[in-house]
């Protein structure tokens, strides 16, 4: 710690003065001691907030949120602003505090904010674990960056599967029905369903289906997909085309909840998020290419063709992701070096 040799006179002026039990006896010797210092201060020509406002500001914080028993960065600057509000300040210097706390400090929080859940979702490599996990509850990164575990690249194959197809069903979903006929106004009224037939599906594992095993549910999802996917490629009348649009609308959305599910029963839950990041991320790269690619590939075979292809592929996969997952032992814990 650097040791202060010297001390330096930057201001100065004379303390209150007064006779005993006078005009100043309600004034405690720290508050004197402050006007001192804050006279000094003016004279300097140096300007600023005292710490005690600052306490004052984070006491108001505190205590305007007690149901929530903590408070965050929003709550203290909307107490600061409030405090700035009615604080006895010359209007320049009011003006000038606003701007730096509703401008400036809002905009350098939204970055800090940005980066720090970009961090959260994208970032490689765990934290180091805490000392009271044992090894039996910590599942430490391999050094190229893997799980420690086999099913984990299995998973997110699947999932990044799944999100493609989704991707490009929903894109190419008018040009495919026009393969079958079906005009483009009818196609585009059907592809509504999408969007809505989601939703039992996520409300049905909301609701109590939490107690099937995740492996079985994801190849629901995966099987009800491919029963979409095959009625839509073949589909014969706008009402086959129509249930096949509804099988993998609810597949869909019963795939979006089983990620963390699967997640968090498979894995341990100091990880689950680190893990349900990195799914989302082959996700969104997935979702990214899927309707470019399957237009693509619909070029040369149309579109019916690539839609076969892919249910066909969701049934193995539905089929052997049960008990694959299930076989899979993981591997020996890695220990971090730290």
């Amino acid at each position: 710690m650097l040791a202060i040799k010297e001390a330096v006179i930057i201001s100065a002026c004379r303390t209150p003065v007064g006779k005993f039990l006078g005009t100043l006896k309600s004034f405690k010797a720290t508050e004197l001691g402050a006007i001192v210092v804050r006279e000094s201060v003016k004279r300097e020509g140096m300007s600023g907030i005292s710490t005690r406002f600052i306490m004052k500001a984070l006491d108001n914080a505190l205590s305007d949120n007690m149901k929530g028993n903590c408070i965050n960065p929003i709550n203290v600057r909307e107490a600061l602003i409030n405090m700035v509000k009615e604080a006895d300040l010359p209007d320049d210097t009011r003006k000038q505090f606003l701007e730096v706390l509703q401008d400036t400090l809002h905009k350098e929080y939204l970055e800090l904010l940005e980066k720090e859940i970009t961090r959260a979702f994208v970032f490689r490599d765990l934290p180091h674990p805490s000392p009271r996990l044992t090894p039996a509850h910590s599942a430490a990164p391999a050094a190229d960056g893997g799980t420690g575990s086999r099913r984990f690249p299995i998973i997110a194959t699947m999932f990044a599967l799944a999100s493609l197809a989704s991707a490009a069903f929903v894109a190419n979903l008018v040009p495919a029905l026009g393969e079958r006929d079906i005009n483009p106004a009818t196609a585009a009224m059907l592809g509504g369903l999408i969007g809505v037939m989601q939703l039992p599906g996520r409300a049905l594992l909301m609701n109590g289906v939490f107690s099937t095993a995740p492996t079985r549910l994801l190849a629901v999802s995966l099987m009800l997909q491919a029963l979409g996917l095959g009625a839509v490629s073949l589909a014969p009348s706008v009402f086959v085309a129509a249930g096949g649009i509804t099988a993998f609308a609810l597949g869909a959305g019963l795939t979006t909840l089983v990620r963390p599910h699967l997640i968090q029963t498979l894995f341990s839950h100091r990880i689950g998020g680190y893990l349900n990041g990195r799914i989302a991320r082959h996700q969104q790269l997935a979702r990214a290419a899927g309707p470019l690619a399957i237009a693509w590939l619909a070029g040369f075979v149309g579109y019916a063709t690539v839609f076969v292809v892919i249910a066909g592929t969701f049934t193995v996969v539905a089929l052997a992701s049960h008990g694959v997952l299930d076989r899979i032992e993981a591997l020996p814990i890695q220990k971090e070096t730290i």
